[in-house]
């Protein structure tokens, strides 16, 4: 099952919370709604989860553009789109600088808010999938290190039982072995064995 997108919608217009939440039920979100800015705030606590919050930019109590500085602050993942009929140049670019994704007129189209809230929705994917493929990445560097020292350390315990079998097997297989007595033959051998021991506990 898809996992659908927590939205919230703040507007102290009850036909505006209304619309939005109808149109993007139908497009697989999970909508809330708030009358105004503490309440969007006090909505956010009480769901978490919440992705996106679409909200009107003058509401009494606290206003669209306090709220998206305050939800900024304290929940900086959470996407805000600002909607408003009251728009100047200069209040969207300030919102924009703030961290609002978008900046909607009034009124608006059920295609309009449809089609800002996945590219919102979109957008938040990615970077989901972005923080996913770096934890991956950082992962495997991790390993790639332990591999890397468990390597040297394991190359180091083998240089001194490899060199240990060389050199009494090569001792043993020289001509003059023949020239070693018994006991001298039986303490090479010994020494083998440990040796042979010991990179059984290396490989083991």
């Amino acid at each position: 099952m898809v996992k659908r997108t927590k939205l919230l919608v703040a507007d102290d217009e009850k036909v505006v919370r209304h619309v939005c939440q109808l149109s993007l039920e139908r497009n697989d979100f999970e909508v809330y709604t708030a009358e105004n800015g503490l309440l969007a705030l006090e909505t956010l606590r009480d769901f978490p989860g919440i992705e996106i919050v679409l909200t009107d930019l003058k509401m009494p109590a606290m206003d669209g553009m306090e709220l998206l500085k305050t939800i900024k602050r304290d929940y900086p993942h959470v996407e805000v789109i600002i909607m408003t009929g009251y728009a100047t140049i200069e209040v969207a670019i300030e919102a924009l600088k703030l961290g609002a994704f978008d900046f909607l007129l009034k009124p608006l189209k059920a295609d309009q808010i449809r089609l800002a809230v996945g590219k919102c929705r979109d957008k938040i994917q990615l970077s989901q999938e972005n923080f996913l493929l770096k934890r991956a990445n950082e992962k495997l560097r991790e390993l790639q290190v332990l591999k890397d020292k468990f390597i040297a350390i394991t190359s180091h315990e083998l240089r001194t039982p490899v060199s240990h079998l060389k050199g009494y097997f090569a001792i043993l297989t020289d001509a003059r072995a023949n020239d070693l007595s018994d006991e001298e033959k039986e303490d090479c051998m010994r020494v083998m064995q440990t040796a042979v021991a010991d990179l059984e506990q290396i490989v083991t």
